[in-house]
């Protein structure tokens, strides 16, 4: 398979558009395989969406799973924190459906361990 590299990401997405980057590997704060990035822009706002397997984050070992929830919710709060990202939503696609949803970094204080334990007993139930 060949690949093309793109010169001007701006230009690709302007003044809107969608743009998709597939990663073999990605670091959160744990490893993650097979990522596929989706950025979306309309003339003002912009959408990132990471997309990769369940079982990149939630594997078989009960308390691995924790460790590494946990690994990826802190890493994604700092990088709420130093990229000044309004909120980050953690779920299945689409993230935002009630049904869907898991997790929401914002700017209120949260107590994460706490959300960290509900999507913990989802996936053992």
């Amino acid at each position: 398979m060949g690949f093309s590299q793109v010169k001007n990401i701006e230009e690709i997405l302007s003044p809107k558009g969608t743009g998709n980057i597939f990663l073999e590997e990605l670091q959160l704060g744990i490893s993650l395989k097979n990522v596929t990035i989706v950025v979306s822009f309309d003339e003002k706002y912009g959408d990132i969406v990471f997309n990769f397997p369940k079982n990149e984050v939630l594997k078989d070992e009960r308390c691995g799973n924790k460790f590494r929830l946990k690994r990826l919710v802190h890493y994604l709060v700092n990088l709420k924190k130093d990229y000044d990202i309004p909120k980050i939503i953690i779920g299945y696609e689409p993230a935002t459906d009630d049904d869907t949803f898991l997790l929401e970094i914002n700017d209120e204080a949260t107590n994460y361990d706490k959300e960290i334990e509900k999507i913990i007993r989802i996936f053992n139930a």
